[in-house]
């Protein structure tokens, strides 16, 4: 099996191999393309234990030192922002496990790289996502 990680550092300047779970997931996700691939260099050296500067890394980017930071400081509020909000809901009890069995269904499936089935949940995602928001049910 592939990992996510290893898919990231195959092809740098696309999504690895046009991975359609890799593109739903970006599409849904609070980063910017340029946010994500600042992520990916990051990630290639984490894996790999180079050491490359932050000019190295603007230039495979290709935007300036300054650009590069800013736009992997907004990676990284973002990322944040989405850490806190999952914390506040689980604090405000709305995390329940029916509520949000999907999170775990589609954990399972990428983790066993059932690729298909994660695809079709974030599919379902995306469309409620787009819908009108419906109350709560009541729980058992």
């Amino acid at each position: 099996m592939t990992y996510p990680l290893e898919l990231l550092l195959e092809e740098r300047g696309s999504i690895p191999g046009e991975d359609p779970v890799l593109r739903a997931l970006l599409r849904g996700s609070s980063l910017t393309r340029r946010q994500f691939e600042a992520l990916r260099l990051e990630a290639e050296d984490y894996a790999t234990g180079a050491r490359r500067t932050f000019e190295e890394k603007a230039r495979l980017l290709g935007v300036s030192r300054g650009t590069y930071a800013k736009i992997l400081g907004q990676a990284l509020r973002n990322i944040s922002q989405s850490i806190h909000t999952l914390l506040l809901l689980g604090y405000l009890g709305l995390l329940g496990e029916r509520r949000f069995a999907w999170l775990l269904e589609l954990s399972q499936a990428l983790e066993s790289g059932e690729m298909e089935d994660a695809l079709e949940i974030l599919e379902k995602l995306a469309g409620r996502a787009t819908g009108r928001p419906q109350p709560p049910q009541p729980g058992p």
